[in-house]
């Protein structure tokens, strides 16, 4: 028996060794190949992923860009409306105004020039309108997008730009201007503030608006103007119409200007409550709106009642008058304090 197992183990026919698998023999024959492979894969996988690294900085570089342009805007927008609180109340709704108040005029369209060429420059260097700079070419849908998605971006800046051009638009006019007149100043063709106010007489609308044919079309855009952002501008707007109601006490007037001024934040008042559920902070700008509109009605009631007490003597009845308001304004200050 043990010889039978010597013969078997010397016998030529048995293997010496393990035959290879076909998975080992596999990888013998084609190893430079998967390596060529796999090389070509990392590479395509680095490609891949660099190309996300640009995309990313690209956004982000556009997005501090847009940030920065709206800091400017609003800066330069608070600057106008800074200047507007200069106005002289005896040339509100005048046909013809003093040199005082045509100075203050150009002085303030200069401004909302310089923000306007500012925002056209940025919109069409970012590609957020049709029009936009030989870089940016991108068909319509793309910029439509594009624009929504740097919107909030940039729109603090034009928020305040909407406030201090309605602001500009109520003291030229008495009237409110409305998101088409805005809009029109973010066109193909450029329009100067002065241009559009060339006739002072005119308060319906911008001496330019008429001669401009046939209806605006989104094609025509270098920049497009949302609806939510033209609502919160003129909800901005009432705190300085109480602002210029104040000056307008200032100033010694007996209740003409105010009495235009509380209308005008009612109707604006009422007009935006309804879009409070579908535009994002509206409320709570709404809430300083009926602030700015009780102060309002405090600053009438107090002329109106000491009218009757101090009306043969102007000197008194301002002095009194200041001294109403300032008493009505302490708890409301404590309470902002608090």
């Amino acid at each position: 028996m043990t010889d039978l197992r010597r013969e078997r183990a010397v016998s030529p026919s048995a293997p010496t060794r393990p035959h290879p698998s076909k998975r080992s023999r596999s990888d013998e024959r084609s190893g430079p190949t998967d390596e060529n492979q796999a090389s070509s894969s990392s590479a395509k996988i680095l490609e891949t992923f660099g190309s996300f690294r640009d995309e990313i900085d690209a956004h982000n570089d556009r997005r501090e860009r847009l940030i920065k342009s709206s800091r400017d805007v609003t800066a330069l927008s608070k600057k106008v409306i800074f200047l507007l609180h200069r106005f002289d109340i005896t040339d509100f709704a005048s046909a013809e105004p003093s040199a005082k108040t045509r100075k203050l005029f150009s002085e303030a369209e200069t401004k909302l020039d310089e923000i306007v060429a500012l925002l056209r420059q940025a919109a069409m260097a970012e590609g957020l309108g049709s029009l936009c700079a030989p870089d940016q070419q991108l068909n319509l849908s793309a910029a439509r997008l594009r624009a929504q998605r740097y919107e909030r971006n940039i729109g603090g800046g034009l928020e305040e730009f909407i406030e201090a051009i309605s602001f500009y638009h109520y003291l030229r006019t008495t009237q409110l201007i409305s998101l088409r007149q805005i809009q029109d100043r973010f066109r193909t063709e450029t329009v100067s503030e002065s241009q559009l106010y060339s006739k002072p007489t005119e308060t319906t609308q911008p001496a330019s608006q008429s001669a401009r044919a046939g209806p605006p079309t989104e094609d025509s855009e270098v920049l497009h103007v949302p609806t939510h952002r033209y609502l919160l501008g003129l909800s901005d707007l009432t705190g300085e119409l109480m602002r210029f109601a104040t000056n307008a006490v200032g100033q010694g007037d007996t209740g003409t200007v105010i009495k235009q001024v509380l209308d005008l934040t009612r109707r604006l008042r009422d007009a935006l409550d309804p879009f409070v559920p579908l535009v994002k902070d509206l409320k709570k700008k709404q809430f300083v709106t009926n602030q700015s509109l009780r102060k309002i009605e405090d600053i009438l009631y107090a002329i109106t009642v000491r009218s009757a007490e101090f009306g043969s003597d102007p000197k008194a009845l301002k002095e009194m008058v200041r001294r109403t308001l300032a008493a009505s304004s302490a708890p409301n200050q404590r309470e902002d304090d608090e």
